[in-house]
């Protein structure tokens, strides 16, 4: 029984392993502690972190709007302006063009004007011819515009008696004070003649003295 009655004293050890418990639980507290407090710190950075990532975003997306908005003008921009520029350079290009083409149908119709013709194949167009008093001629006695031919003009040699075609005289008689007697200025069978392509124009001075008439005829051409 003395064994049973001499047991070890084991109170101590008991003490010591609860002390050690103690401090080994402080210390596991502590360290908790602070994993809480980095894990507070981690999430708040984390927090943080992402306002910062949505608010870079957000700028992100609102510079990505500005751009596709400043682009897209920019293009209407050009667009308008190389519009403009092709609208110019038609308007230019079709001025030019009515210009050239009105100088051409000019040309052509002086062309046309001035093509020769046979006097004797318009035997059968439109003749003019005209008897005047002596005393009644005034200047101008007949012109016209058009193409055709002056094939007789007579009249006393007191007339004084100018033709103009297209603009050119051509014929110019100065009347004269002698004995009246009628004149042929031109012989009326055709052998003689003046033709002309834009404009004709004859003058003649009146003469009461004479006691011949004027005659003139002209042969049109259409």
């Amino acid at each position: 029984m003395a064994g049973v009655n001499n047991q070890p004293n084991l109170r101590p050890l008991i003490d010591e392993q609860t002390e050690i418990q103690k401090l080994d639980l402080t210390w596991l507290k502590s360290v908790a502690a602070a994993n809480r407090t980095k894990l507070d710190q981690t999430l708040a950075d984390v927090a943080e972190a992402s306002e910062n990532v949505n608010a870079k975003h957000v700028a992100t997306q609102q510079a990505v709007a500005s751009a596709k908005a400043e682009t897209a003008q920019a293009i209407t921009d050009k667009q308008a302006l190389t519009d403009a520029a092709v609208t110019a350079a038609k308007d230019a290009l079709l001025a030019d063009l009515l210009a050239k083409n009105t100088a051409l149908m000019t040309e052509l119709s002086d062309i046309k004007a001035k093509s020769d013709f046979d006097v004797k194949s318009i035997g059968k167009i439109q003749t003019e011819s005209m008897a005047i008093n002596h005393a009644d001629l005034n200047g101008v006695i007949f012109s016209r515009s058009g193409k055709g031919a002056i094939v007789a003009i007579q009249g006393s040699h007191r007339n004084t008696v100018k033709v103009f075609a297209d603009g050119v005289l051509v014929l110019d008689f100065n009347g004269v004070t002698s004995s009246d007697y009628n004149r042929d200025f031109m012989t009326g069978g055709g052998f003689e003649y003046i033709k002309y392509h834009k404009t004709i124009e004859v003058q003649a001075t009146p003469e009461a003295a004479s006691s011949y008439q004027f005659f003139l005829t002209d042969k049109k051409v259409y």
